[in-house]
């Protein structure tokens, strides 16, 4: 089986499609001006001569050498095991943290939010040398800390979120999030952990499995809230109260957690969820992200193959630069 250490460098084989264009249309204007030059039964008789075919073999040639270095840029490998790290890989861990109001909810210990950052907390001061980053979603999402081995920047960040997070559109997307943070891993594998009650106003997030296991990432899953649930915070009166989001008839919003979509997904890619609301939450997630992304995590290694597109794009390049004089 062949499998690719950096497989977003394919990418640039779009940049094929105009290559190839540009070469039709110079192909084309040489005709044309071959055309207009003499009428084809004298053109042959006389000595003029215009090297169309060299010159569309050389940049044919080139188009070939950049497909080819292309394809060795994305790191070609025979054998080795599919999701798993490379030797002297470090593990790679994505947070999603869900912002949306519903998070304020209080029908855990002291608020969702609240014991999500604390579980979380917990985990992050036990990953040392991990590289993490942080993604914040509601309705859409952003990524708020880069992939990075500072994991007290991780925790700092997070700890100045708050549900109804100003700079996002409120609602729950679990599908954007997962795709923003399958983003940061940028195609090697990795672990996602998303941090949420699991209500899902928009999106899909089954949607995102196949590409989580064609990545090879694995989705873990903290999920706080109960299926009781509570009403949604929705700011202060005049005099500091606690005021709630209410419907159109004026009765109270109910946000009630759905841990099963948590787990869903957990068990789909297999991950590992835990209620955040039950004691050793997040010791069971740390064992199972050391197990899984720690030594017994690593991928074999396999034969890497780079060097053949390689020996052939450079091989291509020399054949255009001799033909070109």
């Amino acid at each position: 089986m062949i499998s690719l250490d950096r497989p977003l460098w394919l990418w640039a084989l779009w940049l094929l499609l105009p290559m190839g264009w540009g070469l039709a249309r110079m192909l084309w204007r040489l005709r044309a001006r071959k055309a207009r030059y003499a009428d084809p039964e004298l053109f042959a008789e006389m000595r003029v001569r215009i090297p169309e075919a060299e010159d569309a073999l050389r940049l044919g040639l080139l188009i070939a050498s950049f497909a080819c270095l292309v394809v060795a840029a994305a790191g070609p490998r025979l054998g080795g095991s599919a999701g798993g790290r490379l030797p002297g890989e470090v593990p790679s861990l994505v947070v999603a943290l869900d912002v949306s109001k519903s998070m304020g909810v209080a029908d855990v210990d002291p608020s969702r939010m609240e014991a999500a950052r604390g579980r979380l907390d917990v985990l992050l001061d036990n990953l040392p040398g991990w590289r993490v980053g942080l993604v914040a979603f509601a309705d859409d999402a952003m990524v708020l800390c880069p992939m990075t081995s500072d994991v007290s920047a991780v925790k700092t960040l997070a700890a100045r979120l708050k549900p109804g997070h100003a700079e996002l559109k409120q609602g729950s997307n679990l599908e954007t999030a997962m795709q923003v943070a399958m983003g940061q891993l940028r195609g090697r594998p990795g672990a996602i952990l998303v941090a949420s009650d699991g209500e899902e106003l928009a999106g899909e997030v089954k949607q995102v499995v196949p590409e989580l296991a064609k990545s090879g990432a694995i989705a873990y899953a903290l999920g706080v809230g109960t299926t009781a649930g509570g009403r949604i915070p929705d700011g202060q009166d005049l005099f500091g109260e606690p005021t709630y989001r209410m419907d159109r008839a004026g009765a109270p919003v109910v946000s009630r957690a759905s841990l099963r979509t948590l787990e869903s997904l957990a068990k789909e890619t297999g991950g590992v969820f835990a209620d955040a609301g039950k004691e050793g939450s997040a010791e069971d997630l740390l064992s199972a992200l050391r197990t899984r992304w720690g030594a017994e995590g690593v991928a074999e290694v396999g034969r890497s193959l780079y060097q053949w597109p390689l020996f052939a794009g450079l091989l291509l390049w020399l054949v255009s630069t001799l033909l070109e004089h």
